[in-house]
C-alpha cells in the first residue's frame, strides 16, 4: 500500500496524515494482509478516503483529536471491515458509513470509542430480524446536534436500537433513557414534539406495558378488545433459525424461555420486535397462567379469538403480559397479546 490514496488531493489532511504515517500504516496493512491474503490494497485505500477522509475534514474544523489521532483509531477498523467484505454495498458498511458522517463531530472527538461502537451496533442491527441498520444510522445522525456528549450520543442509539426490533434491549433502552437530557431522550424514543415534562410519564407506561408505542403513551389509554399475534419468531436451524427441534416453551420469573432438548433461549418481545436469546440455562420454573386453545380458538385474559393456523395441539404459556404459542408443524412461536 505505498501509493498516495489516489482519490484525495495532495494538500488533503487525510493524505498528509498518511504520509506522515505511512510506515505505521503500511505494517497495519501487512499484518491485515497475513491474516487475509486477499487483502486489497486499492480496495483499503478507497475505504479510507470515502470513511476517514470526512473525518479528517471535520477534525481540522473543530478540534479535538488531531487527524492523526482519527486515522489512527479508524485504520484497523477499515482493515477489519475491508477484510470482512464490510463494504459500502452492504447494509453493515453502508449504515456505518452514515452513522460515522452523520455524527462526525462526535466521531472525531472520540475517535476510537465512538467509531468501534457504532461499528458494533450496525452489525447487531444488520443480524436482527426486521431491524434497518441504514435506518438506524439516518435516525441517530439526526440527533448527533442535540447530544452533549458522546456518551449521551450512544445513550440514545441504545434506545434506536430497541426500536428497531432489537426487544432484548427494552428495559436497559428506558433505563438509559431516564438519564438523557429529555429533548435529547423524546426524540431518541421517536416522540420529539413532546413536551419535556412529559418524559417520565411516558417512561412509566412504557415500563408497565411492553405492547405500548412511545407515540400511544401520550394518549388516552383504551381498554384492549382482542387479541391479536404481534409477532412470529423462532425457526429451523437449518433454515437460519435456532432450533433443531420444534420448542418446547416454560416460563421463569423472567418471562418465556424455549427449549429444542439441547439448548435454552429467552424469548424477548415487545411491540417493536421479538428474538430468541441463547442462554446457558433458565431460572427455576414458575406457573404459567393455562390460555384455552381449542381448535386454534383462543381464550386468555378475556378475550377470544380466532388463529387457524393454531390449529392442533401446539405448546403454550402465558405471562401477564403476553402468550407464547407453537405453530403446529413448525419451529416457529407465535406471540399473542390484546
Amino acid at each position: 500500500m505505498e501509493r498516495a490514496a489516489v482519490r484525495l488531493a495532495p494538500d488533503h489532511p487525510l493524505a498528509v496524515a498518511l504520509a506522515a504515517d505511512r510506515q505505521r500504516v503500511n505494517a497495519q496493512f501487512e499484518a491485515a494482509r497475513a491474516r487475509r491474503p486477499g487483502l486489497d490494497g486499492a480496495a483499503v485505500l478507497d475505504a479510507l478516503a470515502d470513511l476517514v477522509g470526512p473525518l479528517a475534514e471535520e477534525a481540522e474544523v473543530v478540534g479535538g483529536e488531531t487527524v492523526g489521532a482519527v486515522l489512527d483509531a479508524l485504520v484497523p477498523l477499515v482493515l477489519e471491515t475491508v477484510g470482512r467484505g464490510e463494504v459500502e454495498g452492504t447494509p453493515a458498511g453502508q449504515a456505518w458509513a452514515r452513522a460515522l458522517h452523520g455524527c462526525r463531530a462526535h466521531v472525531v472527538r472520540s475517535p476510537r470509542r465512538v467509531a468501534r461502537a457504532l461499528l458494533q451496533a450496525v452489525r447487531r442491527l444488520a443480524r436482527t430480524d426486521g431491524a434497518d441498520a441504514v435506518r438506524w444510522a439516518d435516525r441517530l445522525a439526526s440527533l448527533a446536534d442535540h447530544a452533549p456528549t458522546a456518551g449521551a450520543l450512544l445513550d440514545a442509539g441504545a434506545v434506536l436500537a430497541w426500536r428497531e426490533g432489537m426487544a432484548r434491549l427494552r428495559t436497559g433502552a428506558l433505563r438509559v433513557a431516564a438519564s438523557l437530557p429529555p429533548p435529547l431522550a423524546l426524540a431518541a424514543l421517536g416522540v420529539p414534539d413532546a413536551p419535556t415534562d412529559a418524559l417520565p410519564r411516558v417512561l412509566d407506561s412504557l415500563y408497565a406495558d411492553p405492547w405500548l408505542a412511545p407515540v400511544e403513551a401520550l394518549r388516552q389509554r383504551s381498554e384492549a378488545t382482542g387479541l391479536q399475534i404481534r409477532a412470529v419468531c423462532g425457526g429451523f436451524a437449518g433454515f437460519g433459525g435456532p432450533f433443531v427441534r420444534p420448542p418446547e416453551l416454560a416460563t421463569d420469573a423472567r418471562g418465556v424461555v424455549a427449549t429444542d432438548g439441547d439448548r435454552w433461549w429467552r424469548l424477548h418481545a415487545d411491540v417493536f420486535g421479538a428474538a430468541f436469546q441463547r442462554i446457558d440455562a433458565p431460572g427455576p420454573a414458575t406457573p404459567s397462567p393455562v390460555p384455552m386453545l381449542t381448535n386454534g380458538r383462543v381464550s386468555w385474559r378475556g378475550h377470544t379469538a380466532d388463529f387457524p393456523q393454531l390449529a392442533g395441539r401446539p405448546g403454550a404459556v402465558a405471562t401477564d403480559e403476553m402468550l407464547a404459542v407453537v405453530i403446529p408443524q413448525s419451529h416457529r412461536v407465535a406471540v399473542i397479546a390484546p
